[in-house]
């Protein structure tokens, strides 16, 4: 026994050791590159805050080259639950060509404030316009980038100011007929889902009005007259990552150069997108290093005691694969029509809140679950009370109670802290604000039994699964949590998508579930096997990790 607990010992240095490792391996470039910049084309980097025309703050980054000569500006917008942080890619790149950029966070995303309002998007994006063409004199000409929620948001500003902008590129998507606006270039990844290579064409050919066109061929070749255009298609990227794809990067810059230069003046050498296969690496290293941790953190609080729980199985749910099919059968249903009738109450903004979608659909499926267990019970023994659903839930939180709650906390802690501080100083701004900390508390609460009668459900489904070791039975229960999640939410999108019944415009932001669910899954189900089997513990590490999804990174829709 003490052989084997010298090589689990053995086995936890050497991750430790490889997850620091990764960290430094992925920290030290970009910590010098970031640093040291460009030493051949100089600039600088600071905070901006703007206004748009309601008085919102616009949180923005302003990027100037070194040495006020007249120059190009061009204003830069993210995707739909991004921020200017994960576009900074793009913008180093042209500022080291010698362009002033504007990044900005849309209204209810990152830094800025305000409600996510699809009318007001224009608006956030015409401060940064304004503010190149009036507070810097030495722009001499203004171009626009935006990606995915961006693209469509730059395409419909430059089509209602085409004297005032110059250039635009237009990044995963294109909602509407682009003829009118200057020099568009639209580009996208060569796995993109949502502006696929026939619409592209249909779009050059209504600029251009011929219909002989191709994907990458220059039209008309005038950037002068302003009637320019050209679709390309790029590298093995997807929608999320096509505004990293070294290929797009380069015609982008390109592009500018082309519109405000009249041709580049050398050859373009991006050197930023290495960095992120540097993030890439220090990201995994860090997640490492957070696991380890916490299986360190649990071999201190529970000393190698934890054991299964009692099994007590109903006639009716004899293994794991009946509750997986109830939950897809029954639950789902539950889950769909509590989503729907909340959504039907009237409100004073039409806006979907996607924390609290989530909280629906969470608190339709613990409705479910309730009756569910009342049935299987019933037939079981005829009894037909909650009480002993309660009594279920007591017992599953017995083992190591106060020891639980501790790892769950300190678990959850330690993957944010280690995720914000990593964040904050490479790719994404994810830390909260003191004013954030009220709500933080409230969604925990709120969230809290939700999340436990999930857990009880899941966890219920994992000790009647057939396993033989512990990792196989976390690689079954993932995929399970992740399938069954995922089932709610196509439902929900196919019920919408044939107008089954009432959706509101903004349903496909319920697309962070999806994201949320894999990662929670992932997580909490690593938290259960570590905290005593004990679903207080993996319920308070779903609380936290939800509530701090909910107030750093969703959208924000005025409910919050």
């Amino acid at each position: 026994m003490s052989r084997l607990k010298k090589i689990s010992a053995n086995k936890k240095k050497k991750l430790l050791l490889i997850s620091i490792s990764l960290v430094i391996i992925g920290f030290i470039p970009q910590l010098t590159i970031r640093t040291i910049r460009d030493v051949n084309n100089p600039y600088t980097v600071e905070p901006l805050a703007l206004e748009s025309e309601d008085g919102t703050y616009i949180s923005s980054f302003l990027y100037t080259p070194k040495g006020e000569k007249s120059h190009g500006g061009i204003v830069v917008s993210h995707r739909f639950w991004g921020d200017k942080k994960i576009m900074e890619p793009l913008s180093i790149e042209l500022v080291r060509r010698g362009f002033t950029v504007i990044s900005i966070d849309f209204r209810g995303h990152g830094a800025s404030g305000g409600q996510f309002v699809w009318s007001e998007l224009v608006n956030d994006m015409k401060a940064a316009v304004d503010y190149l063409e009036y507070e810097l004199p030495y722009i001499t000409q203004i171009g626009l980038i935006g990606h995915s929620l961006g693209a469509t948001i730059a395409a419909e500003l430059a089509k209602a100011y085409p004297n005032r902008i110059n250039a635009t590129v237009a990044i995963g998507s294109l909602s509407f007929n682009p003829t009118g606006i200057s020099n568009l270039l639209m580009a996208i990844g060569s796995y993109e889902p949502f502006l696929i290579k026939d619409k592209l064409l249909d779009a050059l050919r209504s600029y251009t009005n011929e219909q002989n066109v191709s994907i990458g061929q220059l039209y008309y070749g005038d950037f002068v007259s302003g009637n320019n255009t050209m679709a390309f298609v790029g590298e093995n990227f997807n929608h999320l990552l096509e505004i990293i794809d070294p290929s797009i990067m380069y015609q982008t810059v390109l592009w500018f150069e082309q519109a405000f230069n009249g041709a580049p003046a050398d050859d373009i050498i991006l050197t930023e997108w290495f960095l992120e296969f540097f993030i890439l690496i220090s990201q995994i290293g860090a997640i490492m290093l957070t696991f380890v941790l916490i299986i360190l953190l649990s071999d201190n609080l529970f000393k190698s005691k934890i054991d299964n729980l009692v099994k007590e199985e109903y006639k009716s749910a004899r293994d794991g694969r009946n509750l997986i099919s109830y939950f897809a059968l029954l639950i789902m249903g539950f889950a769909v029509i509590f989503f729907n009738f909340l959504l039907s109450i009237p409100r004073d903004t039409q806006q979907l809140n996607t924390t609290y979608s989530i909280l629906f659909i969470s608190t339709g499926a613990a409705i479910g679950v309730f009756i569910l267990y009342l049935f299987l019970l019933m037939s079981a023994n005829g009894n037909f009370s909650f009480k002993t659903d309660f009594l279920q839930i007591k017992k599953m939180s017995a083992s190591y109670s106060k020891r639980s709650v501790v790892f769950g906390v300190v678990s959850a802690l330690l993957l944010l802290l280690s995720l914000s501080i990593f964040w904050n100083i490479t790719n994404q701004s994810i830390l909260f604000v003191a004013g954030d900390f009220g709500i933080l508390i409230s969604l925990i609460i709120i969230s809290f039994p939700v999340f436990l009668i999930k857990e009880f459900y899941f966890r219920t489904i994992q000790e009647r699964l057939k396993k033989s070791k512990i990792y196989i039975e976390y690689i079954k229960m993932v995929f399970a949590g992740i399938l069954m999640d995922n089932l709610i939410i196509s439902i929900i999108f196919s019920a919408g998508w044939f107008n089954t019944f009432y959706m509101p415009v903004s349903i496909p932001s319920l697309s962070v579930w999806i994201k949320f669910s894999i990662i929670q899954q992932i997580l909490v189900t690593f938290i259960y096997l570590y905290s005593g089997r004990n679903i207080i513990g993996s319920t308070l590490f779903s609380s936290i990790i939800f509530a701090w999804f909910a107030v750093i990174i969703f959208p924000s829709y005025g409910f919050l």
